[in-house]
C-alpha cells in the first residue's frame, strides 16, 4: 500500500519543515508591518492635510428613502484669492527675510495667521454619511478633518426634479500636536470655533437615478477663537501664548453631479463665494526685563478682508 501525499509529507525532516514555517510567517510579519506603514502614513498625511479642513455637501438633491443610508469618502481643495492670499503671502515673506526682528514684520505675520485660521487654505479628506428619515426628510454627517458638520434637510420633490432647503451646523476641532499651520512662529492648531449654514438647492435625477445634477446657493457663519503660542521674539526659546478671536460671513454658490450605477456613484462639485472676515490676535506682554530695562509691551493685531474663495471637491458614494 502507497503512503497517501499528506503522509509523505509528515515523513520530511521536522527541522526542514520547521524553518519553511518560521520563513513563511516572518515573510507573512513583514507583509503585514509594511502594510501598516503605509497606512499609517496615508493616515497621518490625510488628518495634517485635514488643516485644509472645507465642506462641500457632495449629495444629490432628491432624499434618501427611510430605510436606506448612504456612505462616502473623498477629497476637497479650498483656494483663497484676493486680500486674504495676500495676507497669507505676505505674512510668509516676512518671516523669510527675518522681519520677525521688527514690530512691522510681527504685524504681517500674525495678520498673515489670521487670514489662515480664518479661510483654512488647502487639501482636506471628505468622509460623509446620510440617512433617510422619511416625509422627504434627510439628516447628514460629514467629517473634514479639523471640522465636523451635522445636517438636515427638507426636499420637496415634483417626479424627477427636486428642491431642498436645509441647516448645517459644525464644529472646528481642535487637535492637539497636529499641524501648526504655514506661517512660521504662529501655532494656530488649537484654536477651536463653531459655524451655521443655509444651503438651498434644486436638482434633477434621471430615470434608474443614473445621473444627477444639482446646483443652489448657501449662506455662511463661522466664528473662530482659541489660544495661539507665538515664538516670533529675539529669543527663539520664548514662547508667548496669544488670544484670537475672528468671524467670517459671506455666500457661495455651487454646482454638482452624481454619476454611476447602483450601488456605486462618482460625486464632484465646485463652489465658488465671496467671504468677508474681520478678527484681531493679541498677545502679552514678555513681563520685566533686565534690571533698569523697561519689558516688552504686548500687542494686538486687527485684521479684516474680502476675498473670493474657490472649492473643488470629489468622492465615491456608495447607499445600502
Amino acid at each position: 500500500m502507497q503512503p497517501s501525499q499528506s503522509v509523505a509529507d509528515f515523513s520530511r525532516p521536522r527541522e526542514k519543515v520547521t524553518q519553511e514555517a518560521f520563513g513563511a510567517a516572518k515573510s507573512a510579519r513583514v507583509r503585514t508591518a509594511s502594510t501598516w506603514r503605509v497606512l499609517r502614513g496615508w493616515c497621518t498625511a490625510t488628518l495634517l492635510a485635514g488643516c485644509g479642513g472645507g465642506a462641500p455637501l457632495l449629495h444629490p438633491v432628491h432624499p434618501l428613502p427611510p430605510d436606506q443610508v448612504s456612505f462616502g469618502a473623498g477629497v476637497s481643495h479650498t483656494v483663497v484669492l484676493g486680500e486674504a492670499d495676500e495676507q497669507l503671502a505676505n505674512a510668509k515673506s516676512a518671516s523669510a527675510s527675518g522681519g520677525a526682528a521688527s514690530p512691522e514684520g510681527q504685524d504681517a505675520i500674525l495678520t498673515g495667521a489670521l487670514a489662515e485660521s480664518m479661510t483654512s487654505p488647502g487639501i482636506a479628506p471628505w468622509v460623509g454619511a446620510r440617512a433617510g428619515l422619511g416625509y422627504n426628510t434627510e439628516a447628514g454627517l460629514t467629517y473634514t478633518g479639523r471640522s465636523a458638520r451635522l445636517d438636515a434637510r427638507h426636499v420637496f420633490i415634483d417626479e424627477s426634479l427636486a428642491l431642498s432647503v436645509g441647516l448645517g451646523a459644525s464644529g472646528r476641532l481642535a487637535p492637539r500636536g497636529s499641524d501648526g499651520g504655514s506661517v512660521p512662529g504662529v501655532d494656530t492648531s488649537a484654536v477651536t470655533g463653531f459655524g451655521i449654514d443655509l444651503p438651498v438647492l434644486v436638482g434633477y435625477r434621471s430615470p434608474g437615478q443614473l445621473l444627477s445634477v444639482y446646483g443652489g446657493v448657501r449662506a455662511h457663519f463661522d466664528r473662530a477663537f482659541g489660544d495661539v503660542p507665538i515664538r516670533l521674539f529675539a529669543d527663539p526659546t520664548e514662547e508667548r501664548v496669544g488670544d484670537l478671536d475672528a468671524i467670517r460671513v459671506g455666500g457661495s454658490g455651487l454646482v454638482g453631479m452624481l454619476i454611476g450605477v447602483e450601488p456605486i456613484w462618482i460625486a464632484l462639485e465646485a463652489s465658488v463665494g465671496v467671504f468677508h472676515g474681520d478678527g484681531f490676535l493679541r498677545y502679552p506682554s514678555s513681563g520685566p526685563g533686565q534690571p533698569g530695562q523697561p519689558g516688552q509691551p504686548g500687542r494686538r493685531v486687527d485684521t479684516s478682508w474680502t476675498a473670493p474663495i474657490v472649492s473643488p471637491a470629489g468622492a465615491l458614494l456608495t447607499r445600502f
